[in-house]
């Protein structure tokens, strides 16, 4: 995803770095402005155009990346999929959790250091067919916006927007807010094809389409949580974009996930973090030490060096150094691994001396192992790899007045009753309109919250309430 927004900053970014840039994409004018955009900025470009949800264009993006530069170092995937031996794609943004992330792409090891928060996503375009062995698949392919699911009257392909209508958990009426009216019809003549194929009823076939790219959400879910060591029954599930209220509460009953807090504007989510996130700078520098070496003496003055270095740049790029925070970390390892676990830097009260240091760093060290792979051997000796500093600068932040509560009866919002289908059987189900929700509601499943940027389904054994900010916390009932 080279060739536009994320894609081609993160490209300019590492060619500022010395790197040199392998950038793919489909949109070839795109992949031009990203050119001009990393030759700026003194770095080296190799374009190359395919569709990265297509196996073969990926092979071929490797081999002649190979040819080029020899090797592959560093990869960021902007588009968040990835083909894998089948030609499927998971659909999952690969930097989570941490600062290191290994894939193992048709045969060729890359190893990404690019922190970002975990993603997941599915989209409501992503195609639903049946494939050579009669077995129901969902994506990787997607109808996109144009010509976009079969209900919006131009694709001729079974989406899982499509399953969705025929649910009932969308309503055609209510698409945008009312702008826009989905073909219902449409969308129950492709997916009775699609199930005539299946031997199954048409309910059956929009139903298994939702249990398969929710089992596929569940699977990435787990990948970067629990095989990662961070339990998800600690955790709340935030939903965002158009589709992603829509599966929430059965991807959270499933992962055994507590909670669903479902924002105010999901659909705009995305958005507004970009608007308002606080300027971020990463530095990072290799070091090699073990033993005595990582004395404190060191490693202050190397983070002293790096820091003194980003304030002359942040500095040239006029923003208040003054009000930046710096966080330090290091990326250390057993001696003789191949890979880093990065920990945070023992604040000054805990490094009394170097002695008294490097036990700290180990013991972080052997935490972050054992959460991570369930063992960790204290006798084995570590080694600081990289050192890592982050440079934040606070933005303001818009302020949100939180509301009084009020009753919680909500039917001051109902708009009407639909039947959607919960367990392949269709269930009498109120319909209700989110800006006419107030602080305080109770919102018991079956329910369909209907809102212009999304719409929340509620099932049955759920329930919610608005909290002073608008967003609605849903848990099991």
């Amino acid at each position: 995803g080279a060739g536009s927004g994320m894609g081609r900053l993160a490209a300019e970014m590492f060619a500022r770095e010395g790197a040199a840039i392998v950038a793919c994409d489909i949109d070839w004018e795109g992949l031009r402005e990203t050119a001009e955009r990393v030759s700026g900025a003194g770095g080296t470009i190799l374009g190359l155009e395919g569709d990265v949800t297509r196996a073969e264009d990926v092979r071929r993006w490797v081999d002649e990346a190979i040819a080029t530069y020899g090797k592959l170092n560093v990869l960021y995937n902007n588009a968040g999929i990835f083909p894998d031996e089948d030609g499927s794609v998971a659909d999952v943004d690969e930097a989570v959790f941490e600062h290191v992330l290994d894939v193992n792409l048709k045969g060729v090891y890359l190893c990404c250091k690019f922190g970002v928060p975990a993603l997941i996503r599915a989209g409501g375009g992503s195609i639903a067919r049946v494939d050579g062995g009669g077995a129901l698949v969902v994506g990787p392919q997607s109808a996109g916006a144009d010509p976009g699911p079969a209900c919006y009257g131009k694709g001729d392909q079974v989406t899982v927007t499509d399953a969705n209508l025929v649910l009932g958990r969308l309503r055609p009426d209510q698409f945008l807010g009312g702008r826009m009216t989905l073909d219902l019809a449409r969308a129950e003549d492709l997916i009775s094809s699609l199930a005539s194929g299946m031997s199954a009823s048409m309910i059956e076939a929009a139903a298994g389409i939702i249990r398969v790219v929710n089992s596929n959400m569940e699977r990435a879910i787990r990948a970067i949580s629990l095989e990662r060591g961070y339990d998800p029954r600690l955790f709340t599930l935030v939903p965002f974009g158009g589709a992603g209220p829509m599966h929430s509460c059965e991807l959270a009953q499933e992962l055994g996930i507590p909670r669903v807090l479902v924002p105010t504007r999901p659909g705009i989510l995305s958005a507004l973090g970009v608007a308002i996130a606080d300027v971020v700078k990463d530095y990072s520098r290799t070091v090699m030490l073990r033993g005595d070496d990582a004395s404190r003496e060191r490693l202050d003055e190397e983070f002293g060096g790096m820091e003194g270095l980003a304030r002359e740049e942040l500095e040239q790029e006029g923003l208040p150094v003054d009000r930046m925070t710096p966080r330090r970390f290091l990326d250390v390892r057993y001696v003789g691994q191949s890979f880093e676990l990065t920990i945070d830097y023992p604040s000054a009260t805990r490094r009394s001396s170097s002695s008294g240091l490097r036990r700290t760093i180990a013991d972080r060290f052997y935490h972050a192992h054992m959460q991570r792979f369930g063992y960790a051997d204290r006798k084995e000796p570590v080694e600081i790899v990289s050192l890592r500093l982050k440079l934040a600068l606070e933005l303001d932040k818009p302020h949100v007045t939180p509301a009084q509560a009020q009753a919680p009866d909500p039917s001051a919002a109902q708009a009407g009753e639909a039947q959607v289908v919960f367990d392949r059987e269709p269930v009498a189900t109120p319909l209700y309109q989110r800006e006419r929700l107030e602080t305080g509601n109770l919102i018991t499943g079956p329910a369909i919250v209907l809102q212009m940027d999304t719409t929340i389904v509620v099932p049955p054994g759920w329930a919610g309430t608005v909290d002073p900010y608008g967003n609605l916390l849903l848990s099991a009932s």
